[in-house]
């Protein structure tokens, strides 16, 4: 999936790994993590995000949230 960022500047191409309550962790095709806040994301990738959150087993909450 392509990434983009709230300006549309920026953009990566990279798997979704973990959603915390805040922030997303990605695992870019060059094998690298970066976690992204979810404020930084653009609206299309929040909605996708939540929509995968919503879709995991137990989760009752906009996002689900994590210690790690």
């Amino acid at each position: 999936r392509t990434w983009h960022d709230n300006t549309g500047l920026f953009q990566v191409d990279a798997k979704l790994v973990v959603i915390f309550a805040d922030s997303v962790r990605l695992l870019k095709e060059n094998g690298k993590f970066c976690t992204l806040p979810l404020r930084r994301l653009s609206e299309d990738d929040r909605r996708f995000v939540e929509h995968v959150a919503l879709q995991l087993p137990g989760s009752d909450a906009k996002y689900v949230s994590s210690s790690n």
